[in-house]
């Protein structure tokens, strides 16, 4: 590892007085410059390319020659720096991290760089919660600063896709502050690190399994730093303070939180800001605040009630990235396939196939004069209505709510052909179920082939009323 004192002094002024910092990727100093009898005070990270001899005999063994080794690592310096040059844009924001100035330093006498990247020096919020945990308004106040960064992220086309309380830092002031922008999966890059499986304990579940992912993932992961310090500094899942952490607990309630699991509520802290923190936490990311400012917003009004709607957290839909293998990210926009709860699938399946069975059932029963048209008629009304019912109280997802609203259509038909509702009235209901069907479908994030094919079996249905009505069709 580089010894940054004999760099000194640091572009022309400055001394380092200590190190403050040290993780996977490199090391963090205390900077001091004295000018006109006044002391400045700033941070600066070295990263070394390559970190280390290994990462030289990883690439080695793959049968290198030394202009190639060359060639890899000075590839990975660039893209460092062009994340670098990201930092520089947000430069003056009040909630990212200031980024002042970098350096890059060829090594002499081998194969490497230096870079050294000046910044504000601040306590970042994992050193700080070791000191004290945060009050519930602290976190709130957390939560709109890092609101706000993410939304000057995505005016800027950016995705973190990296928050946690490691790159979370605290003014002097109590403002919360977002940094280390992409360096550290720049640096995932290197091949010593490539077999390693780093923490995932803060990712989207659609990044964790490699799916195409959106700006959604950074309010994910907020989502969940949020938690950890609402829950006594205890991540979803895990034992209740003080119990005991094991290894297997953290594996086990990883895989819980992946699978899909709805989070446990938080213990003791007000309904609202827990359900904010659920809808941030949301395992599809259609149920999440679709835009940072729509969370920000609804943290803003936790003094007053708050009741999830669709223009609170689904306003914009998130600019879609494909990621490979989890690589760097690359702000490109993507098809992404909506994710769907094996719950809400399970459920609609087993609501459609049950209802149709029971509809020929009854309507059996009726054709031989077994049971009358109004206990036929009063079935099919009382199925329909606790049907919708259970999925308005239990807020499933707009799938599940489309298949509702298709085998309601089904019903409707069904109720005119056995001569039980007029023309006029099928007609009427059928002008209202397709004005739902065709708000969900575009309110929601369907394929256009999906609307076409939904609005044409509509259209048809509609033809056949008006054809059997006319007596030009029959059964």
């Amino acid at each position: 590892m580089t010894d940054i004192k004999k760099y000194e002094p640091l572009w022309g002024a400055w001394q380092v007085e200590s190190l403050i910092g040290e993780g996977s990727f490199g090391k963090v100093y205390k900077i001091r410059r004295d000018e006109f009898g006044k002391t400045y005070y700033s941070a600066v990270k070295l990263i070394s390319i390559p970190q280390s001899e290994t990462d030289l005999r990883e690439v080695r063994s793959e049968g290198m020659d030394e202009a190639s080794i060359r060639s890899y690592f000075h590839a990975l310096v660039t893209d460092i720096v062009q994340e670098i040059s990201i930092m520089s844009e947000f430069r003056g924001h009040s909630n990212i991290v200031s980024f002042e100035d970098y350096i890059v330093i060829e090594k002499e006498s081998e194969i490497g760089w230096d870079i050294l990247i000046r910044m504000e020096l601040l306590k970042s919020l994992a050193e700080d919660v070791t000191e004290r945990l945060p009050t519930s308004d602290d976190i709130i106040k957390l939560g709109i600063h890092i609101c706000h960064a993410l939304e000057i992220c995505a005016a800027h086309n950016t995705i973190h896709r990296d928050i946690k309380p490691d790159n979370i830092f605290i003014s002097r002031h109590g403002d919360y502050k977002l940094g280390d922008f992409g360096i550290s999966r720049q640096m995932e890059r290197t091949i010593a690190d490539l077999s390693k499986k780093g923490t995932y304990a803060y990712m989207a579940p659609e990044v964790f399994k490699g799916e195409a992912y959106g700006a959604g993932v950074d309010i994910y992961s907020l989502g969940i730093v949020m938690y950890r310090l609402l829950n006594n500094n205890r991540m979803p899942f895990l034992p209740d303070f003080p119990a005991v952490i094991t290894h297997r607990d953290r594996e086990t309630a990883l895989r819980r939180r992946m699978s899909g699991e709805a989070l446990p509520a938080i213990k003791g802290i007000n309904p609202t800001l827990n359900e904010i923190v659920q809808i941030a936490c949301a395992f599809d990311h259609q149920n999440r605040f679709q835009t940072p400012a729509a969370m920000r917003e609804a943290l803003k009004s936790i003094t007053t009630p708050f009741t999830p709607q669709l223009s609170l957290h689904r306003a914009v839909a998130p600019v879609e990235v494909k990621d490979e293998a989890r690589p760097d990210v690359q702000d490109k926009t993507a098809e992404v396939k909506p994710q769907k709860n094996k719950k809400d699938m399970f459920f609609a399946s087993a609501v459609l196939v049950a209802s149709l069975l029971s509809m020929v059932i009854f309507i059996g029963l009726y054709a031989n004069n077994l049971i009358s048209p109004v206990i036929v008629m009063s079935f099919l009304v009382i199925l329909l209505v606790a049907i919708v019912v259970y999925l308005i109280v239990n807020d499933f997802s707009s799938i599940t709510k489309l298949v509702v609203a298709l085998l309601a259509v089904g019903i409707v038909l069904g109720l005119y052909v056995i001569g039980l509702i007029s023309f006029a009235m099928a007609m009427l209901l059928m002008a209202f179920l397709s004005i739902a069907i065709i708000i969900t479908l575009f309110a929601n994030n369907f394929s256009n082939i999906t609307r076409v094919v939904l609005a044409m079996a509509l259209f048809s249905i509609i033809i056949f009323l008006n054809l059997y009505a006319s007596g030009i069709i029959g059964f």
